[in-house]
C-alpha cells in the first residue's frame, strides 16, 4: 500500500524522477519497478524523454525530418510551444524523427495537432526505431489519426533499446502538421 500511495502521487513521482532516483535505485527493485511502470505519472520518472528543444540539435539529441524550412523546423515539434509546428508539405509521405543521445526503450509517444483548429492530421502514422538511422524496425502503425489540439497518447512497448525514433506519415489534404510530439521511455 505504501508503494501504491507514492506511485499515485504526482508530486512524489516528480521528485523521484527529477532526482533520477527511479532509474538508479527504484527500478532495480522488481516490486518498485512494477508499481512505477503502472503509475499514471510514469512519464515523470522515465529517463528517456526528448528535452525542450531550442534548435534541431540543442540541448541534446537531434530532431530531423523530410521537410525543414525556417517556418516549420523539425525541432518545433519538440519545443514545448504549441504556437509553433512542424509541417510535412510537398508530397504524400514524409517523416519526422528524434535521435536520443543514448538509446532508450520506447514505452509511449504523444502527438498534438495545431492549436488554431486546422489540425491536418496524417491519415496514418508508422512508428519506427533504429540503431543506426538507416535500418528501421516498425513498432506500431496507427490509422485514422486524430490530431486536434488535444494531446493523444499511444502506448508502445518496444522490446529493445534504440537511438532513433521516427514517425513516417502519410499525408492528408496535401500536408500534415504536428504542434508537439514527445517520446517516453527508459
Amino acid at each position: 500500500a505504501f508503494i501504491d500511495d507514492i506511485c499515485a502521487n504526482q508530486i512524489a513521482m516528480s521528485l523521484i524522477g527529477a532526482n533520477d532516483y527511479a532509474s538508479t535505485t527504484l527500478l532495480g527493485d522488481a516490486t518498485w519497478k512494477s508499481a512505477i511502470q503502472n503509475s499514471t505519472y510514469f512519464e515523470l520518472v522515465a529517463n528517456g524523454k526528448v528535452p525542450q528543444m531550442t534548435s534541431n540539435n540543442t540541448p541534446s539529441g537531434e530532431a530531423s525530418g523530410s521537410y525543414d524550412t525556417a517556418s516549420y523546423r523539425p525541432y518545433f515539434a519538440f519545443d514545448r510551444n504549441t504556437a509553433t509546428k512542424w509541417i510535412q508539405e510537398g508530397g504524400t509521405t514524409g517523416y519526422i524523427q528524434y535521435k536520443f543521445a543514448s538509446p532508450i526503450r520506447l514505452l509511449k509517444f504523444m502527438w498534438q495537432g495545431n492549436q488554431d483548429g486546422s489540425a491536418y492530421p496524417p491519415t496514418q502514422i508508422v512508428v519506427k526505431a533504429s540503431d543506426d538511422g538507416s535500418n528501421y524496425d516498425t513498432l506500431e502503425t496507427i490509422s485514422n489519426v486524430t490530431a486536434d489540439k488535444n494531446e493523444h497518447y499511444q502506448n508502445i512497448d518496444s522490446i529493445k533499446e534504440y537511438d532513433y525514433f521516427r514517425l513516417d506519415v502519410t499525408n492528408r489534404s496535401g500536408y500534415s502538421q504536428f504542434a508537439e510530439l514527445q517520446f517516453y521511455g527508459r
